[in-house]
């Protein structure tokens, strides 16, 4: 990812790059620290020092000295004043669309589903760069009436008998989403996805009552991101969510290289296979098309595993 991201950036095939002003990252692993580095010589970089022992009180007090310094920076490179009153409005609007996208992903717990996972992607990845933001949500709310509709009428995306899967860790956006189209591909059906860009970032709003700066950084260090240690609140999800969404058997993403990611899927396979029994299946991969192939092997035989347990159930 972090090759990807620096490639696209300086090699002009980033369509966002050229219109940026200054660029804003934050300390999740090594290899971004580093690129932010070389970033540097293009655009103005301001790089967040995210503390990674989110449940201690001193975390807390840095995150939110680190946002107000954010602040600072952007009020000084866009030239413009972020008052408490814009601040109070943006979060406002946000918490707004992460309400009426928490509803969309509810739906997805009836089973059948009403909507397949690769239609519902690339929807989730417009929340973080459509620019006008009340048209996003016109759109959000009539896909939410369309699936209301379909779940009262029983129309349904796909047939009874596909594996529900839990989509986690990493790959949950447009343009990183090969492994998922290729589970729905092969006869499963991701009906939830935790992790960056999942359903957990969603159902988690901005408090809307305390000093703004406070609110932000409360709610980003809760940000079950892999660097966090100890990251109890992943599981936590992870575990709620297999019941929730019933679940038949998870998929962990990791990109190649994300230590982090790739050690705790362990822990992850622990708490799947031990505490629920379902299959798990961990994949390490990157943005490029040449393992598809092993890939699809692989998926086809994770899906023919949960199958095979229902017969014999």
């Amino acid at each position: 990812m972090v090759k990807a991201t620096y490639g696209r950036a300086v090699g002009n095939t980033c369509p966002l790059f050229p219109l940026a002003d200054c660029l804003v990252g934050e300390t999740t692993c090594d290899g971004r620290k580093k690129m932010y580095e070389l970033l540097a010589r293009e655009k103005p970089m301001h790089v967040m020092d995210l503390p990674q022992k989110p449940e201690e009180q001193a975390a807390e007090e840095h995150w939110t000295a680190e946002v107000r310094k954010l602040g600072s920076f952007l009020e000084e490179q866009l030239h413009t004043e972020i008052t408490e009153e814009n601040l109070r409005r943006a979060i406002k609007q946000l918490n707004a669309g992460r309400a009426i996208l928490s509803e969309i992903h509810r739906c997805r717990r009836h089973h059948p589903v009403p909507i397949m996972g690769v239609d519902l992607v690339g929807l989730t990845t417009s929340f973080g760069y459509c620019v006008d933001r009340d048209d996003y949500h016109n759109k959000l709310r009539g896909l939410l009436a369309e699936l209301q509709r379909r779940i009262k009428e029983k129309e349904w995306a796909c047939s009874l008998d596909r594996p529900r899967i839990l989509w986690t860790g990493l790959g949950n956006s447009l343009g990183c989403d090969k492994v998922l189209k290729l589970v729905e591909e092969c006869g499963g059906v991701v009906v939830c996805q935790e992790g960056c860009g999942g359903i957990t970032r969603i159902e988690d709003p901005v408090d809307e009552e305390i000093d703004p700066y406070q609110a932000l950084a409360e709610r980003y260090l809760r940000v079950t991101c892999s660097c966090m240690t100890p990251n109890t609140r992943r599981f936590e999800d992870i575990d709620r969510l297999i019941t929730e969404y019933r679940i038949d058997g998870v998929i962990d993403l990791t990109w190649q290289f994300c230590h982090t990611f790739n050690i705790e899927s362990y822990r992850v396979g622990e708490l799947v296979k031990g505490k629920h029994g379902l299959p798990f299946l961990h994949v390490v991969t990157d943005y490029s098309k040449s393992d598809v192939g092993q890939l699809r092997v692989r998926i086809e035989g994770f899906l023919e595993q949960i199958t095979l347990g229902r017969r014999r159930s």
